[in-house]
């Protein structure tokens, strides 16, 4: 491909900085050339160096710096070590916690789909997220993570039209690369693929990230002196033979093995030995049972088993105090007293037919959670369908007051769900999503509901 001409890349640059080309301070133009040749027409560097600049005070000095610092021009040298400076640049601008968060990204194969959501889940299990006063860690989580699609380090994937949030990103192969590079100098991430299942010694092992595709691949064998004791995180793209023993990783805290073809109930024995672990993900695995031990797990933030055989939690989970984030499939069943986890922040997905009337009151009590997922279906009820919808409205208005800040209703069949009842409208409640057919009813709201995002698909 030809690069971009003088006239498209002061287009792009300046649509970056400014919006439109004719914004630009008459003291900067010099400076703007200067740069604009030193990216040599490339438009991977152009959004890179307009991105950071963006982020910054609109001075003469301030551009002159990030020129000088470039060095060598990619119009004279266009090579990938010439564009890998100026990649740089952009990495070494980050404060230290984006750093972080940028590296972490690294465990991730070349063109990865990444859910915007694990993503933040994951950077605050992993202690790089910390609360501050008056705002939680969730919130902070996704402070950082609009920082880094606003200098363009990660990219949008998937936009959600109606809120304009960003649901799934991914990374530029250049700026991936950049990111392993550092994650290796600095012990960061190990990263294990097919050509080399074994980890050099001398180093502990933090982040374990093993990508050996979708084959079933010989048992994973590390070198004998290579010790697990210190990984924090292990993260698996492949199959389950992949997966070490769980006994030796006492001080694992992210357990993650989406998608893993091949595992099985016994690959989770010794899990209770996790006495560390806060973030464990099943999801889309072949588990049919979650172990009883798992209720051992005192520190267990985070619990998804969505799309598995897992049809029913064991009662005892309402023990794992500490669980704020538990993600299920629409046929997997609750624990009837769910009011004692309190802690709970996000729960999905709830199928309101499947339990009796009290266990709505008791969803009433989770004062803490911020979003739900639910299914509604009037003809699933076995009891009175007028009296069930009521203290199901009234357990959701319940949760409002408090802290439900997101809801998403499921609509099963063509009777609208009753939120003609629900008045009035709960002022915490900022987002609510509907997923019916075309041929439903949508439901009729009454006045004061303005203040909401309301969707539908």
């Amino acid at each position: 491909m030809q690069p971009l001409s003088v006239a498209a890349s002061e287009r792009l640059f300046f649509k970056r900085i400014f919006g439109s080309e004719e914004r630009c301070p008459s003291h900067l133009k010099e400076a703007s050339i200067k740069i604009l040749r030193k990216c040599g027409g490339l438009p991977l560097a152009i959004i890179t160096v307009s991105s950071l600049l963006a982020s910054k005070d609109l001075t003469l000095d301030q551009w002159n710096r990030v020129a000088n610092s470039i060095g060598s021009t990619l119009e004279n040298n266009p090579d990938i070590e010439v564009m890998r400076k100026i990649l740089s640049i952009s990495y070494f601008d980050l404060p230290h916690y984006l750093k972080t968060c940028l590296l972490y990204i690294s465990i991730f194969p070349e063109d990865y789909i990444i859910n915007r959501k694990s993503l933040i889940v994951r950077w605050i299990n992993e202690g790089f997220v910390q609360e501050e006063y008056g705002k939680n860690a969730h919130d902070i989580g996704e402070s950082y993570f609009n920082e880094l699609i606003n200098r363009r380090l990660v990219q949008p994937w998937f936009i959600d039209h109606d809120s304009g949030s960003v649901v799934t990103c991914r990374v530029h192969d250049m700026i991936l690369d950049l990111i392993i590079t550092k994650s290796v100098e600095e012990n960061f991430v190990t990263l294990l693929d097919s050509r080399e299942l074994t980890s050099s010694p001398q180093n502990k092992i933090r982040r374990l990230s093993i990508q050996c595709g979708d084959g079933e691949p010989p048992a994973l064998v590390l070198e004998e002196s290579t010790s697990l004791s210190h990984v924090r995180s292990v993260t698996i793209f492949g199959h389950g033979k992949q997966l070490p023993s769980l006994s030796n990783m006492k001080a694992l805290r992210v357990l993650d093995l989406e998608g893993c073809k091949g595992l099985e109930n016994h690959h989770l024995e010794n899990i209770e030995r996790l006495i560390h672990l806060k973030y464990l993900n099943l999801r889309e695995t072949e588990i049919t049972e979650l172990p009883k031990q798992v209720v051992k797990l005192q520190y267990l933030d985070t619990l998804d088993i969505r799309n598995t055989g897992v049809s029913e939690l064991p009662p005892a989970i309402i023990q794992l105090r500490q669980l704020a984030r538990l993600f299920i499939d629409l046929d997997t069943r609750l624990p009837y007293e769910i009011g004692k986890m309190q802690n709970l922040e996000e729960l999905t997905h709830v199928n309101t037919c499947m339990y009796h009337m009290n266990f709505l009151k008791k969803l009433a009590q989770l004062s803490k959670l911020r979003e739900l997922e639910i299914s509604w279906d009037h003809y699933g009820t076995r009891v009175d369908k007028v009296s069930y919808a009521g203290i199901l409205i009234h357990s959701l208005h319940i949760l409002a007051t408090h802290n439900l800040r997101s809801l998403t209703v499921h609509i099963m069949d063509e009777q609208s769900f009753p939120l003609h009842t629900w008045h009035p409208a709960p002022s915490a409640l900022r987002r609510l999503h509907f997923d019916m057919n075309n041929n439903e009813q949508f439901p009729k709201f009454q006045p004061g509901w303005d203040h909401l995002s309301i969707s539908k698909n």
